[in-house]
């Protein structure tokens, strides 16, 4: 678990409901942006939750007496207010009387998957805006003849795709 979290993406806790003890492991400590050995709660994680994202999360009480946790990917705002988006999993453990005696769970920061992920989404937004308004398509293609035809270039050149994959050089015409 150390070489995992030397990375710096991630960090897992460990809550057990008799004693009331959570403990967190270094690198979620390193995740959260706090200093290590800081008290670790489940309120003092929450309260790190961007304010828009905490609805999504299960308060203690249905943690600790319902045996509810579920995965969600939230926003954290750090002490020095630096945001992260982590995906957090948890599992409850049950006594064989089926009440619950303890949770754990990691923490995975996906921040630049997430950013990757918007900014490819605004980047075809803006090449679709481009194809529709002013009539400018953008492509690379590594092969010619082209083997693929977007929807942008076929809008554009007002033809079917079989039709251009046909005869390919029918659009510049």
């Amino acid at each position: 678990m150390r070489l995992i979290e030397a990375f710096g993406l991630t960090g897992a806790w460990r809550w057990d409901f008799i004693s009331g003890r959570q403990v967190w492991s270094s690198g979620l400590y390193r995740l959260l942006g706090l200093p290590e050995g800081e008290t670790a709660s489940y309120e003092r994680l929450h309260g790190l939750v961007h304010p828009a994202d905490r609805d999504v999360l299960e308060d203690a009480a249905q943690i600790v007496h319902a045996g509810i946790i579920g995965s969600h990917t939230v926003r954290l705002i750090r002490p020095d207010g630096t945001a992260r988006i982590v995906v957090s999993r948890g599992e409850v453990f049950f006594s064989p009387e089926g009440r619950p005696v303890a949770a754990t769970g990691v923490l995975l920061d996906v921040t630049d998957r997430e950013r990757l992920a918007e900014l490819h989404r605004l980047e075809q937004q803006r090449r679709s805006s481009l194809a529709q308004q002013a009539q400018v398509f953008i492509h690379t293609e590594p092969n010619l003849p082209p083997t693929e035809y977007g929807s942008e270039f076929l809008a554009l050149v007002g033809l079917r795709r079989e039709e251009v994959r046909a005869d390919w050089l029918a659009p510049i015409v």
